[in-house]
């Protein structure tokens, strides 16, 4: 009886508890999304080798949170591409990951952000091989967008 009731407790308490870790996880995302669109190249080696561990741990958490981040990360990749934002490690980060793990609505965003890229910019040359991987991943749509930048 007495673990019958502890069982019927800890339901309870998951149950309200789980509204709560949603929204801290939520939060989590949106400021993983935000360091990203917010990213600046760094200045030297040491720089670079923090910046890139702090990357992978957002990586890493998005992918862990998945269907959580997917929504946001539209939301996100949207609002910035109406408003002519969209940050060059956005794109290439975010759109990467909504080509890895998104749908194909998700994956024909990516190409639209990325149609947005400028190919100059010193985030893509640091990042020239994830922008490859992208590339490539996008062009099993067959879209016909990801030829623009080659014309």
């Amino acid at each position: 009886m007495k673990a019958k009731l502890y069982l019927i407790a800890l339901v309870c308490v998951l149950g309200v508890a789980n509204p709560v870790l949603a929204d801290a996880e939520s939060r989590k995302i949106i400021k993983s999304i935000d360091a990203i669109q917010n990213f600046t190249a760094p200045q030297n080696d040491k720089e670079f080798e923090r910046a890139n561990k702090k990357a992978d741990k957002r990586w890493l958490y998005l992918e862990e949170h998945v269907e959580a981040a997917l929504p946001l990360i539209r939301n996100h990749m949207r609002q910035h591409l109406e408003s002519c934002d969209l940050s060059d490690f956005s794109i290439v980060d975010l759109g990467y990951f909504l080509a890895l793990n998104g749908n194909s609505e998700d994956q024909y965003l990516a190409v639209e952000a990325l149609q947005a890229l400028d190919l100059n910019s010193k985030i893509v040359a640091i990042n020239s091989q994830q922008l490859f991987q992208f590339v490539h991943r996008l062009t099993q749509t067959g879209d016909a967008r990801l030829l623009d930048p080659i014309q």
